[in-house]
């Protein structure tokens, strides 16, 4: 099933972060849009956890946040969420819908440490996994454990609005599946109305020729 996600409004305001529960195994979260997280927001200079703190005292003051990035006037956006794992599985997969972000950062914190990912096409695939619609990353979430979530993304021109979810990693091979088909399929008929139209196009001037010849005679 092939979902598609309008965004509506451009501005949020929260009066913190809270905690995500990930408390199914096929439910594809997505976070930009959840009220629970920070929303996107201008980066600062640095990106590490005194972001969270920082950002947690911004947001209920003066931090403008926003579902519609502009990156031509700003080419670094941040984004902060808090998610706990209530399930038993630990493989997830972080999924990013926008292919035309030029570089993805991703900050992982928990009482374990941090995890860091990162994500540029121009110094091709490193950490990620490419699909039809985006870039992914697979991550370990341990089950009953809080995590903090940074993101940090780059572009420098006008791109449509970034959508970012996370879902377990058996959800995440049968969405992927299942739009990779649809895709296949979609351009498979498009090429197979091109090359009717081409053909079409040929049985006609053939026709056309020898309508000529028969009044010649």
């Amino acid at each position: 099933m092939l979902t598609i996600v309008f965004f509506a409004a451009a501005e949020k305001s929260h009066a913190a972060i809270k905690t995500i529960p990930l408390d199914s195994l096929v439910q594809h979260y997505d976070l930009n849009s959840d009220r629970r997280s920070s929303g996107l927001f201008v980066c600062p200079e640095t990106l590490d956890y005194a972001l969270f703190q920082d950002t947690q005292r911004a947001l209920t003051s003066t931090l403008s946040t926003t579902t519609l990035p502009d990156f031509r006037h700003n080419n670094r956006y941040c984004f902060v969420a808090k998610l706990v794992n209530k399930t038993h599985e630990k493989n997830w997969v972080l999924h990013f819908s926008n292919l035309f972000i030029n570089d993805i950062s991703v900050l992982i914190y928990s009482i374990n440490g941090e995890k860091k990912y990162h994500s540029n096409l121009s110094e091709g695939v490193t950490d990620e996994a490419l699909n039809v619609f985006g870039r992914a990353f697979y991550i370990d979430l341990n089950p009953n454990e809080d995590y903090t979530f940074i993101f940090e993304l780059k572009s420098n021109s006008l791109v449509s609005p970034p959508y970012f979810s996370i879902m377990t990693e058996p959800s995440y091979h049968q969405w992927s599946y299942t739009i990779g088909l649809t895709f296949n399929l979609a351009v498979g008929v498009v090429l197979g109305f091109i090359l009717m139209a081409f053909l079409s196009a040929g049985v006609m001037k053939d026709i056309t020729f020898f309508g000529s010849d028969f009044h010649l005679y």
